[in-house]
């Protein structure tokens, strides 16, 4: 099987950037060099404020872009900015259809590149539905002009960030939190703040500052799964912490906060399904587009 020398003139793509693990690992798997397969030509990287940062959150998006900027031009990658309104007047059920506006945003580049990227929320072992971004559906946003690629679905969370804190000067800037999304930082302190440091420490890495203090056995107890994509992520931490560098005490509070939360999961996923009924008939209620 014979490898191209360089990705084809067509193969031109932007990948989609908000400075999280996901994003960053898609980046640096197609950038010049790499060995990854079917390897695009990464023409720039997009940051969108309106979909995980609200509009009204001027300065946490400045924050926001700082960061997302600083790791692009530690890859010589410009970044583009677009800013939408799609969340705020279109999206019936976010954790759903956030994917719908995040492809329309990337198709807006469609001019210039043949292909938009975007970082795979779980790899193919762990796939958990329904769930807004997976590589089945996500293809299904593509068109003869533009193609929608999913990337990074053979490796796990651990193993992304082990790629990403090769490259201190990428991971000191890594944006994670949805939680404080209003603020553009890390809050240091929700699920997948902590379990993001998590990651870090499985490979035996100390975590970036930029994500708060080092976690305790409390701090990994106390964590709350509310999804079985989160249940997910807990499952890739407990297989990467095999490998010993995580120490006994924590390994095992990892194992009995997986347990917790599989065992609340159905009584959690009820209540989900209630708000999810509630947002569909959210848009006739208050006669939304």
């Amino acid at each position: 099987e014979l490898e191209p020398a360089a990705p084809s003139p067509w193969r031109r793509g932007v990948v989609a950037m908000s400075g999280g693990v996901d994003g960053t690992f898609s980046m640096l798997q197609h950038l010049p060099g790499t060995t990854a397969r079917d390897r695009c030509e990464l023409v720039t990287a997009m940051l969108v404020h309106g979909l995980e940062i609200p509009l009204e959150a001027e300065r946490a998006f400045e924050l926001a872009t700082e960061n997302a900027a600083a790791i692009t031009a530690q890859a010589n990658l410009p970044l583009a900015l677009v800013r939408t309104d799609w969340r705020q007047n279109f999206s019936l059920a976010w954790e759903d259809d956030f994917c719908t506006g995040l492809a329309a945003c990337l198709n807006l580049f469609s001019g210039t590149t043949s292909c938009g990227l975007l970082g795979s929320d779980e790899d193919y072992a762990h796939l958990a539905f329904p769930w807004g971004s997976n590589a089945i559906t996500n293809p299904m946003m593509s068109s003869d002009r533009f193609r929608i690629i999913t990337v990074g679905g053979a490796a796990g969370r651990s193993a992304k960030v082990a790629e990403i804190a090769r490259h201190e000067g990428i991971a000191k800037h890594l944006r994670v939190c949805w939680r404080a999304a209003e603020t553009g930082k890390n809050c240091g302190r929700c699920e997948k703040c902590v379990r993001t440091k998590l990651n870090f420490l499985v490979n035996g890495v100390e975590p970036p500052a930029a994500l708060g203090a080092v976690p305790g056995v409390r701090d990994v107890l106390a964590l709350s799964a509310q999804s079985a994509t989160a249940i997910s992520y807990l499952v890739d931490v407990r297989d990467a912490a095999r490998s010993g560098k995580l120490s006994p005490g924590m390994r095992l509070a990892v194992q009995a906060c997986l347990a917790k939360n599989r065992l609340l999961l159905p009584f959690r996923g009820w209540r989900r399904a209630l708000r999810r009924v509630f947002r569909w008939f959210t848009p006739w209620r208050k006669k939304r587009p």
